[in-house]
């Protein structure tokens, strides 16, 4: 081990906090629970300390914290070895795991109430839940690919930079999604809610790159910031659920989650952030949009949007979907969609009542949809929901 000020060697050091897997295959490992708790105690020579709580392993993969204490650094080598070294039932490789600490990407005054984390195979997920939030710095960056879901709280002004490029900012409400690509710096601030609750999911380069070995053609996944995608939001919180499970079925499921998740990615990544040419102006765009969205219950003709773009009905039926990447139909279809969940998640409203008040003709028809969409009906998404 070395002190952080003393001389650093060219290999890389290890940050402030990692998650380390033993993984063996012999009844010996075991043991590890007792010999975790030993280095915890033992930790003046070794200048290390672990948790005492195991959180969760069986015969093959254990798992638990290992935190440097402040100000001092080591290479991977040299935490094998200490591992090796306490747990010697374990026969088998140790290898590291990444976790990052999301308090420090996303930093403020407020006070964490609740933290919940769940470490897996190939990725890990927490759940954060803070109060008292006033202006919010962030400063996200990370070797692995990052998706934070919105849980409770909005995030109604602020400033984005990705690699030092300003973006524009766009509200952040509960439900939206984020996706920072490995290597991608996400800077900022934001400020709304004075409660919040997000849940960051990290999933490793080397899942990823397993996955895409398995396909012809995969593109560049870009980043994204503040988006809506109701099948990769149900999928985020379906992992979120694992968070109370402890069992070797875990990472199973939470790698299906997310190899779902990576291939809805992959098909936005084709149709998101292209340079549209000869769509619509962005402005009479957002007048268009604000006009749909004013009235999800009865939402205005085709022929109506036109002529409040002073376009033909043709015209501007293909430079909406140029700019928008669908059809005015299949735009309006979405934001009633999106404003149900919003409905479903936030009120006690009955489905009938929800659907009459999104512009569907029953609770059945939005169920249909709604289950087509998500694969739920809207009484299990608003269970999954629950706290």
């Amino acid at each position: 081990m070395k002190s952080a000020n003393s001389r650093m060697r060219k290999p890389a050091f290890l940050s402030h906090h990692r998650v380390f897997r033993v993984q063996g295959g012999n009844r010996a490992s075991r043991k590890v629970a007792p010999s975790a708790m030993m280095l915890a105690e033992d930790d003046r020579d070794h200048h290390v300390f672990a948790s005492t709580i195991l959180i969760g392993f069986h015969e093959i993969d254990m798992k638990f914290d290992l935190r440097l204490k402040p100000g001092l650094l080591a290479t991977s080598g040299e935490i094998r070895s200490l591992l090796r070294r306490f747990f010697k039932g374990a026969a088998g490789r140790v290898r590291i795991v990444p976790t990052i600490q999301p308090e420090r990407m996303k930093k403020s005054q407020g006070e964490t109430i609740l933290h919940q984390r769940g470490l897996w195979s190939h990725a890990s997920a927490d759940v954060v839940r803070r109060r008292g939030l006033g202006r919010q710095v962030i400063d996200v960056v990370a070797d692995d690919h990052l998706i934070f879901l919105n849980i409770r709280g909005t995030a109604a002004s602020g400033e984005n930079f990705l690699d030092g490029r300003r973006v524009e900012f766009s509200p952040r409400p509960d439900g939206s999604l984020v996706y920072i690509p490995p290597g991608c710096h996400w800077t900022g601030w934001d400020e709304g809610d004075a409660e919040g609750c997000y849940l960051m999911i990290t999933a490793t380069q080397d899942f990823f790159s397993n996955l895409t070995t398995k396909l012809p053609r995969t593109g560049t996944l870009r980043p994204e910031l503040g988006f809506r995608d109701l099948p990769i939001q149900c999928l985020a919180r379906q992992i979120a659920g694992e968070l109370s499970h402890d069992d070797s079925m875990g990472s199973l499921i939470v790698e299906g989650h997310l190899a779902a998740i990576f291939g809805l990615l992959q098909r936005r990544s084709g149709t998101s952030g292209r340079v549209s040419r000869g769509g619509l102006a962005p402005t009479v765009l957002k007048r268009v949009i604000g006009r749909i969205e004013a009235h999800i219950d009865r939402p205005p003709s085709v022929r109506a949007l036109a002529e409040e773009a002073g376009l033909t009905y043709e015209h501007f039926s293909r430079a909406f979907k140029q700019s928008q990447g669908s059809t005015p139909y299949g735009f309006y279809n979405q934001r009633r969609l999106e404003r149900a969940t919003d409905l479903l998640r936030t009120t006690a409203m009955s489905v009938t009542e929800i659907a009459i008040a999104c512009g569907y003709a029953s609770g059945s028809h939005l169920s249909t949809r709604f289950r087509r969409e998500t694969g739920f009906s809207p009484a299990e998404y608003r269970a999954l929901w629950k706290e």
